[in-house]
């Protein structure tokens, strides 16, 4: 287990440096003009996913919640985007007229580690489904 925390760990902080990098590159190469720094929201999301993935494989290894592990990411979508409204509705939520720019820039952090997220949780899943399939053989 502790192998798949360190994966998690390193997958997400190399995601977080490049596409952070390279997002940075791409404002600062074009002549864009965001309202807020987009280096908290990467932090955000990159740690939030993070710590959701850590939790879904020590849920995974619970008999009562590994049954449930589908609906529970359910939840947790909500619950992050709740959290994110929470951290940022002063900072960046409240600026007047997000230009449609900004509203872009609000969402790449959270697609790029929703998607790493997903791919780990899906893993998961699958892990737990091939282990149940076997065990009933």
């Amino acid at each position: 287990m502790i192998k798949s925390f360190l994966v998690y760990l390193v997958a997400f902080a190399l995601l977080f440096v490049v596409s952070f990098f390279v997002h940075t590159a791409i404002l600062n190469g074009g002549d864009y003009e965001l309202r807020f720094d987009i280096l908290p929201l990467y932090w955000f999301f990159s740690i939030i996913s993070l710590i959701l993935c850590g939790l879904f494989k020590v849920f995974s290894n619970i008999k009562k919640t590994a049954e449930q592990l589908g609906f529970i990411y359910l939840f947790t979508l909500v619950v992050k985007i709740a959290f994110f409204v929470i951290f940022f509705n002063n900072s960046i939520l409240k600026l007047p007229n997000l230009t449609k720019t900004e509203s872009l820039n609000l969402l790449i952090p959270f697609f790029i580690f929703l998607i790493l997220e997903i791919y780990f949780i899906t893993r998961l899943l699958g892990e737990r489904n091939t282990n149940s399939i076997n065990k009933k053989k």
